[in-house]
């Protein structure tokens, strides 16, 4: 029988606060969590980064995962403690940023292993189509809690939702977005995106709700007219983006979801898109602009000295010139870009890419925050034994967002290291 310890909270560090006087002045209007990457192999001996799991009994190659997390792909300890956390703060919105399924099939209709016999029973139950719906399923199942505690989940696709890697269904195409997993995803999550009478009976009274929600508003799709191009789009997507890239307002907030990998796009952000959609925003009075996708713009390169190939991608690992116009489309607006995919949490500012200047001025833009919180419990891209880690390289994390009633918008990040102690206050930062 194993005894699990209770969980608290334990504060590392405090910045100067002035507690319940503040709570009083200033109070929060709305609170966001957001967090990315809870998926696992199914092969064990992938995911030896992670931690011994405080169930007992780990096998020798995988240290860090029950038997039913590595039969359903999905690090189940960690993903409850950091749900439990999101509760305990109340946000109102959590915004899974990608990877919470281990995906990377191809669900189309099952083929038959041996022609001669035809399609069998087996050949359905290993299929790519079977293993993805399932997958998404229990990943719902443990995230329907947030529901009844108040929470609405805002779902972001990743690229193990997105791409085909290394099965027969993938027609020798290593990696690749597929158009059948662009259906799964609107099968499997298109519910969540976005049920907004339900996500107006979650937000608190004192606003007026979401507004300006319209899944035709994606990058496939003319801003103006709402409909496909006449020709091609400027931002090069061949299938309707339909629930994979979207946005909405509250009050004077505003929130994108962009999917980093389209198909025939992949490891692209919709620049074209984004820059019209908080244009648009901008110009119906928003003051904030969170914008959630899965590939980060920028690498966290971690450890002393730091690490020189990171095992995850960026957004210039395809195309550098197109990570620099979506971060000079980032700073234009003074937005904060959350993803995940690299295994870890950093949040870090960039500056302006070069020749992203402010007509107003003719100076460079201020820098804009990238927040990585692909740290929900994918095996960790730090290994233990790497030199120079930092507090937040192998924890278990998540952010949580708060805007004041003043505009005031304040992050905390909280965490749980990889051998599961109590949750900490990673932490601090002010965003625009």
């Amino acid at each position: 029988m194993v005894i699990r310890k209770p969980v608290f909270f334990t504060l590392i560090f405090l910045l100067p606060y002035t507690g319940h006087a503040l709570a009083a002045t200033d109070p929060v209007v709305l609170t966001f969590s957001t967090v990315g990457d809870s998926r696992v192999d199914h092969d064990e001996a992938k995911n030896a980064k992670l931690a011994v799991a405080p169930d007992a009994a780990p096998t020798a190659v995988n240290e860090g995962l029950s038997r039913e997390g590595v039969l359903w792909g999905q690090n189940t300890h960690a993903l409850n403690r950091v749900l439990q956390g999101v509760k305990a703060q109340k946000a109102n919105i959590l915004f899974f940023n990608g990877d919470m399924i281990m995906g990377y099939g191809n669900p189309v209709l099952p083929q038959a292993s041996d022609a001669a016999v035809g399609l069998s029973l087996q050949d359905v139950l290993n299929s790519d189509l079977l293993k993805t719906y399932r997958e998404y399923a229990y990943w719902r199942g443990f995230v329907a809690s947030l529901n009844d505690a108040g929470v609405y989940v805002a779902p972001v696709p990743g690229n193990h939702e997105m791409q085909c890697s290394n099965t027969r269904y993938c027609s020798g195409v290593p990696k690749a977005a597929v158009a059948a997993n662009e259906n799964a995803w609107r099968d499997n999550m298109g519910d969540m995106i976005l049920d907004t009478e339900r996500l107006n009976a979650l937000l608190p009274s004192s606003l007026r709700g979401i507004t300006h929600f319209d899944s035709r508003n994606n990058p496939y799709n003319d801003p103006a007219t709402l409909l496909p191009y006449a020709g091609s789009n400027p931002d090069a997507v061949s299938t309707d983006q339909k629930q994979l890239s979207y946005s909405f307002d509250i009050a004077d907030s505003h929130f994108a979801v962009i999917n980093t990998d389209a198909v025939g796009r992949d490891g692209h952000a919709p620049n074209a898109w984004l820059d019209a959609d908080l244009t648009l925003a901008a110009g119906r009075g928003a003051r904030h602009f969170f914008v959630f996708g899965h590939k980060p713009a920028y690498f966290y390169n971690y450890g002393t000295p730091p690490v020189a190939t990171p095992p995850t991608g960026d957004l210039a690992m395809h195309d550098a010139d197109a990570r620099n116009a979506f971060w000079h489309v980032i700073v234009k607006h003074r937005a904060t870009y959350f993803c995940g995919h690299e295994h870890i949490y950093k949040a870090a500012q960039f500056p302006s890419p070069p020749g992203a200047v402010d007509p107003a001025n003719g100076r460079a833009y201020a820098p804009a925050y990238q927040v990585i919180v692909g740290s929900g419990g994918s095996p960790f891209d730090a290994a233990a034994a790497s030199p120079g880690l930092a507090r937040g390289d192998r924890q278990f994390a998540w952010a949580t967002v708060k805007i004041h009633r003043s505009g005031a918008v304040k992050m905390e990040v909280w965490g749980f290291s990889d051998s599961y102690g109590p949750n900490t206050l990673l932490e601090r930062r002010v965003l625009p």
